[in-house]
């Protein structure tokens, strides 16, 4: 397969009720490649108006009547950039700004490495002058900033749409290393990020989330436990370790602990049946 480059990678962004700055993130994307293709999930302002007149051809938008999560958005933008006939698809959220050299980075570990499935990198909250990379091979990687070769979706499928939001890239992840290729992350920051609104207090950091994000994210935090304990049972350990110390952190730190504490449960007792 060849190399990633502008003319044969579609970018895919899924947006939700984006604020001015993706303006400036989506001409960072058009320096990158040459078709984008944006989902947005039933937003309140209209997604065309932050594309520039001079590149309106160039930018698809799926509009949602509904929101229907993270994984249904991101299916919806692969499946249009399959159309495309291009070899990768390169995802990101709607407040991701990514190096302008990313392309490059990822072709530098293509060129050293076979039988890649998913490539990603770490991000930072600034630009971060970037030289050199290096790179692991990973069990799970973010989904902002992930290359994937077209043709992993014919092998493990699309993203669960059961999911929502919250571990869509994990659950994604591990089922590419349970098909026998690897995940791969650059250890370098390769983009900026917002992490939302984080509460801190006593010197601990908490994220604040709303009782819905809570409710899913214990969901699906017991539906990978459950499915992929077996056969990634260390990292499930893991994971249950930062579950249970985020609860401690919110109980100290959060307002509203009783109704997200009721909201985790709820979501904790429906990820014990099948989603």
């Amino acid at each position: 397969m060849n190399l990633p480059n502008r003319l044969n990678t579609c970018i895919v962004i899924v947006t939700f009720n984006p604020d001015l700055e993706f303006e400036n993130n989506l001409l960072r994307h058009l320096d990158i490649v040459e078709r984008i293709v944006i989902v947005d999930n039933n937003s309140n302002v209209e997604i065309t108006t932050f594309i520039p007149e001079l590149h309106k051809r160039r930018v698809e938008v799926i509009h949602s009547t509904n929101n229907n999560g993270i994984a249904s958005a991101l299916n919806a933008g692969i499946k249009c950039a399959q159309n495309m006939s291009v070899d990768w698809v390169l995802t990101f959220d709607q407040d991701s700004l990514p190096n302008k050299n990313i392309l490059s980075y990822y072709s530098e570990v293509l060129k050293n490495e076979t039988n890649v499935g998913l490539i990603g990198t770490i991000f930072s909250p600034k630009l971060i002058e970037i030289n050199t990379i290096s790179w692991k091979n990973k069990l799970t990687i973010i989904t902002s900033g992930t290359l994937h070769p077209i043709k992993i979706f014919n092998t493990v499928g699309f993203y669960n749409e059961k999911l929502f939001i919250d571990d869509v890239d994990f659950d994604f992840s591990l089922r590419v290393d349970l098909a026998g290729y690897k995940v791969i992350r650059i250890q370098e920051p390769l983009l900026t990020h917002k992490l939302g609104s984080p509460i801190k207090k006593y010197g601990l950091i908490s994220t604040n989330h709303n009782l819905l994000r809570r409710y899913y994210y214990a969901r699906n935090h017991v539906f990978l436990t459950k499915s992929y304990f077996r056969r990634f049972p260390f990292w499930i350990l893991k994971k249950n370790f930062f579950f249970f110390k985020s609860i401690f952190v919110l109980i100290i730190v959060e307002d509203n602990v009783l109704l997200k504490l009721g909201s985790i449960f709820k979501g904790a007792k429906d990820g014990l049946k099948n989603i």
